[in-house]
């Protein structure tokens, strides 16, 4: 079973439930739950991108969602048709297909159904350093410098609340936090302004999101995961561009350093100008001190 490789894989990387818990920003049960085949897909996600496993059989550059949905129409069969193939709802069947989310049971039940037994592989690299781990929270003072910097208005969010550096920042603005409970990828209002450091092991899911339900979008990353051919793709096809991107230097431990550039990426639904660089390396305020 595919539960079964989540947990030979955290034993090989050497860690404990808690230890993988705090990596993927859930809590113990869910590491727990996920080991045994329960949990949601949006927790199997965050999990496998902290372990390096992926789907096999999945292409990277589609969601979960979609790819049921690419499967499901290869076999020239609704969606009412699967969900009675599987014993899923077909409502559950919808939200699978459309936004990637729901129970894990239910992903595994639809692939049967669509003759695709789900094999975990392992990648060449998981994208959190063994150093490192995404659970880094935003030096208050940069948290500061980006607000004030863009300056948002209108209805705003932050789906990474951490320990709440842009919150202090922006008051009134919504907030998400899978730790204390609230999955972003569960979020459904519409926004103005969404404002992130968001982990970097689900940044395509994260930016995808945030997309759809915001025309600003703010987000602190590496550089490099700006540039695939997917995210590119992504971006474009949600009808955004990029329109501004500042250099900064990386925040001091437990900030993971891998040798790539850190930057403060605004995304703008409509855009089609030029991107504005700006150099802050040596000027953003990146530590707490």
């Amino acid at each position: 079973m595919p539960h079964s490789k989540l947990r030979s894989a955290r034993r090989r990387m050497k860690y404990t439930q808690g230890e993988l818990a705090k990596l993927a920003k859930v809590n113990l049960n869910t590491v727990s739950n996920l080991e045994n085949g329960k949990g949601t897909i949006s927790s199997f996600i965050a999990i496998s991108k902290v372990l390096g496993i992926r789907i096999e059989q999945k292409p990277d550059n589609i969601p979960v969602g979609s790819w049921v949905a690419a499967l499901r129409n290869n076999k020239d069969i609704s969606q009412r048709e699967l969900a009675i193939l599987s014993g899923v709802s077909r409502s559950a069947v919808r939200e699978i297909e459309s936004n990637s989310r729901g129970r894990l049971r239910s992903l595994w039940s639809l692939l049967s159904a669509l003759d695709v037994k789900p094999r975990l592989h392992k990648r060449g690299k998981s994208m959190v350093p063994r150093s490192g781990n995404d659970v880094v929270y935003t030096p208050r003072p940069l948290a500061k410098w980006i607000v004030d910097h863009f300056q948002p208005t209108g209805r705003i969010l932050e789906p990474c609340r951490g320990d709440g550096a842009f919150l202090d920042y922006m008051p009134g603005a919504d907030w998400c936090e899978l730790a204390l409970g609230c999955d972003f990828f569960e979020y459904q209002g519409k926004v103005d302004w969404i404002v992130t450091n968001p982990p970097w092991s689900l940044l395509r899911e994260f930016l995808h999101h945030s997309m759809k339900i915001a025309d600003h979008v703010v987000m602190v990353i590496t550089l490099n995961s700006l540039w695939t051919k997917a995210r590119k793709r992504d971006i474009k096809d949600a009808g955004f561009g990029v329109k501004e991107i500042m250099l900064i230097d990386s925040p001091p431990p437990p900030w993971p350093h891998v040798g790539m550039q850190v930057g403060i990426v605004y995304f703008q639904k409509g855009w089609k100008g030029d991107i504005r660089l700006t150099d802050h390396r040596g000027i953003a305020p990146v530590r707490n001190d």
